[in-house]
């Protein structure tokens, strides 16, 4: 006759995606790729629109870096309902326009010359004293390109969760990845949000046992 028992053997820590994901995006060490339509990372966190904010991005391109591409920006059926901040790649550019109202824009601001199969950390950064937006893209041992646009106006305040890898108008992938291990949102000089976290997994042996013969079979929780 056989029994069963679980053998309690440990905890496993992880550092997983800080997220919901939708679908069955690639993920492998933090790091999301096979964005689609249908796969796709968001988050609940949303962002002052008075506060001073840095949002830090870290992508891969593809060797696609011309077509339209979203990477960030809060997500929804349509062009009326999400613009906020929304973080782009198309034509050989990381752009991120900004809006104060669903349809109306601060503006844009672009760094060009971007490189495929490069990876960058992008900074979106907002300062309430002085006024100024400012974006900047830097390859990993590369320079840094940045450029400013001074405004007075708050972004407009979005109310959709904000969405990694995939445009507003669902087939507008991202191509390369994104590291959420690299990932953060910053608002007043606070950390809100970090794109990973950790989590503690149970590591269980299942031992089966028949008359005086025992089997062991090994069931480590699944990664995340």
């Amino acid at each position: 006759m056989k029994g069963y028992k679980n053998l309690y053997t440990g905890e496993t820590i992880k550092n997983v995606v800080n997220g919901n994901v939708v679908g069955n995006p690639t993920i492998n060490n933090g790091v999301v790729s096979s964005l689609s339509a249908n796969n796709y990372i968001t988050i609940s966190q949303q962002i002052s629109n008075t506060a001073s904010f840095t949002i830090k991005l870290r992508v891969t391109t593809s060797s696609d870096v011309t077509s339209d591409q979203g990477i960030f920006m809060p997500k929804g059926a349509s062009t009326s309902d999400n613009n906020s901040i929304n973080v782009w790649l198309y034509n050989g550019s990381f752009t991120v326009y900004l809006y104060r109202a669903a349809n109306t824009s601060i503006g844009n601001i672009s760094i060009s010359n971007i490189q495929p199969n490069t990876t960058y950390d992008l900074l979106v950064t907002r300062n309430t004293n002085t006024n100024v937006y400012s974006f900047s893209a830097t390859p990993i041992g590369g320079t840094t390109q940045s450029n400013t646009l001074s405004s007075s106006y708050n972004i407009y305040q979005a109310t959709l969760p904000y969405t990694f890898g995939n445009a507003r108008t669902l087939d507008r992938p991202f191509t390369g990845s994104i590291d959420f291990k690299e990932c953060y949102i910053n608002v007043n000089n606070s950390v809100v949000w970090n794109g990973t976290r950790t989590v503690t997994l149970p590591n269980i042996k299942l031992i089966e046992h028949e008359q005086s013969n025992t089997n062991v079979i090994t069931h480590i929780a699944n990664d995340i």
